[in-house]
């Protein structure tokens, strides 16, 4: 499995914001969990990218990455919605995504991952990915007791 952050590179030029390396947990009961932390350059504004909000969830296809073809690719993009971005005369909100695949058609086939949910931290998130095949929401217990 390979799971990547993507960052929109206007994000990173506009705005200054320094990205760390994904933390990735594999857990006993098979969940995966992947944290993420960001720092903005220090301004009036920083507050701005206190915490990101869920955009869009996609899975299924390939793609070409780093000269290696993945498979079953799963994206989960977040937003600043605070933070635009201008590129040509036109605003969008800044955004990044956390991509989870398959090395090979045989991994895509034996084990698949699907989002799960994902908490905020002050500047970072933790997103969840749960085995493709589990639905015991039933005996389901809290990952954070708030």
């Amino acid at each position: 499995m390979k799971i990547f952050l993507q960052v929109d590179e206007e994000l990173e030029q506009q705005h200054k914001v320094q990205f760390s390396e994904p933390v990735i947990m594999v857990h006993p009961n098979g969940f995966i969990s992947v944290q993420l932390d960001w720092s903005p350059q220090p301004s009036e504004e920083s507050y701005k990218f206190k915490y990101a909000s869920e955009r869009w969830v996609s899975s299924g296809g390939t793609v070409t990455w780093k000269d290696q073809k993945l498979w079953n690719v799963r994206t989960v993009s977040f937003e600043f919605p605070d933070v635009k971005i201008t590129l040509e005369d036109v605003d969008y909100d800044a955004f990044f995504d956390i991509v989870f695949a398959a090395n090979s058609e045989e991994e895509w086939m034996n084990t698949t991952w699907r989002f799960l949910h994902f908490v905020n931290t002050k500047y970072g998130l933790v997103v969840w990915f749960a085995p493709q095949d589990w639905e015991d929401w039933t005996n389901a217990k809290p990952f954070v007791q708030e």
